[in-house]
């Protein structure tokens, strides 16, 4: 009842003259985000002439082909990865409607499981294997400016935070949710609760997932706040089997006073079952046109599990990722992660990640192909 009630307040406040709301700012995207939130593009949509042909019916959002060298070492000395990988996603929405207020969003892709979406190639540890699946189907209606209902399988919000303090990039819950994007009458510019069921951790393929429509373990309530274009904030609170989380973050965009780009910080606190909390801090800096670094220190305590991003998980460490842009579409990257301090086992002491991708959507929009 209480999710019911929130979401029901949040309808109420979108005021009757919301179709004529000036459109929010553009969300701050998190560093590492893979599935970003989708900006509230109705406004803008709504004054130009309905795509034709394919377009009208569909919205390609993302297309990705990719391929990595991976190496994970335990601080037992155990090499749990020395492989070669690869990894597919296409994300696209089907409009029912000429300005796609009403869709049907899917992501389908490889991995097989929810902090996994790498397959292996073959060479090194692990057998060849293929897992593709339709791992998010879920219905979005956006019957006016500012207003955005879901419902099916997805991804989470994360407002300001990352993988490292969250879930992994890689996630999907079978949920609901309500989200309000009006600034002008909330002051707040996102106000979003989601109710839903977070778990079948091994089982990608959303048709699978559909039966959990009866159960509700998770849900959350995000806020966030964009300042003079500078400063993003948000915060939520999350109930997961019974256990309540809470989140803040910040990132500050620093390049006119700072020698780097922005910083990130973003923590967390458990406040229910086994109590702990955690924090990163993450700094981006732009080297060239064409290469970025990132790099920063985490700290998650030794109890929050194995939800959150796989390159990060629990422990001190310290984290570094240049990336390269070969060609508009063609990218490369490289991460190297390194726990420290820790006394207790850690399953990914040191890891090396070499990444290439291809950006399928960008390379058809580069030769005109869409």
């Amino acid at each position: 009842m209480t999710v019911l009630t929130a979401a029901l307040a949040l309808w109420a406040a979108v005021s009757p003259g919301a179709e004529a709301a000036a459109e929010p700012p553009p969300p701050v995207a998190a560093h590492g985000e893979q599935q970003p939130r989708p900006a509230d593009t109705t406004a803008s949509t709504d004054r130009r002439p309905p795509a034709s042909g394919v377009k009208r019916w569909v919205d390609w959002q993302a297309g990705t082909l990719e391929s990595r060298y991976r190496w994970v070492e335990t601080t037992a000395g155990v090499e749990t990865s020395d492989s070669l990988q690869h990894k597919q996603a296409f994300k696209a929405g089907l409009k029912l409607d000429p300005r796609g207020r009403y869709s049907i969003q899917a992501l389908a892709g490889t991995g097989s499981s929810f902090i996994g979406s790498w397959d292996n190639l073959g060479p090194g540890i692990g057998e060849p294997d293929w897992t593709f699946n339709l791992r998010q189907l879920y219905l979005q209606a956006r019957p006016i400016d500012g207003l955005e209902a879901s419902w099916g399988g997805m991804a989470l919000s994360r407002g300001e935070h990352t993988e490292i303090t969250t879930f992994d990039n890689d996630n999907y819950v079978l949920a609901g949710r309500l989200s309000v994007r009006q600034p002008d009458s909330l002051y707040l510019d996102e106000v979003s609760v989601t109710a839903g069921y977070l778990g079948d951790l091994i089982t990608p393929n959303v048709f699978r997932r559909f039966d959990r429509w009866d159960e509700h373990n998770y849900t959350q309530v995000l806020v966030a706040k964009t300042f003079g274009g500078t400063v993003a904030v948000s915060a939520d609170w999350t109930d997961l089997n019974e256990i309540t989380t809470l989140r803040q973050a910040v990132k500050v965009t620093t390049k006119a006073w700072l020698p780097v780009d922005a910083i990130r910080f973003e923590n967390y606190q458990r406040v229910e079952g086994t109590e702990g909390w955690g924090y990163a801090v993450t700094a981006d800096k732009s080297l060239h046109p064409r290469v970025a670094l990132t790099g920063g220190f985490a700290d998650i305590d030794e109890h929050n599990g194995t939800l959150t991003g796989d390159r990060y998980f629990r422990g001190r460490r310290l984290f570094v990722e240049p990336r390269i842009t070969v060609l508009p579409e063609l990218t490369v990257s490289v991460f190297v992660g390194e726990a420290i301090g820790n006394d207790f086992p850690v399953v990914n002491e040191h890891r090396f990640d070499v990444v290439v991708q291809y950006n399928v959507l960008k390379a058809f929009q580069k030769y005109g192909a869409w």
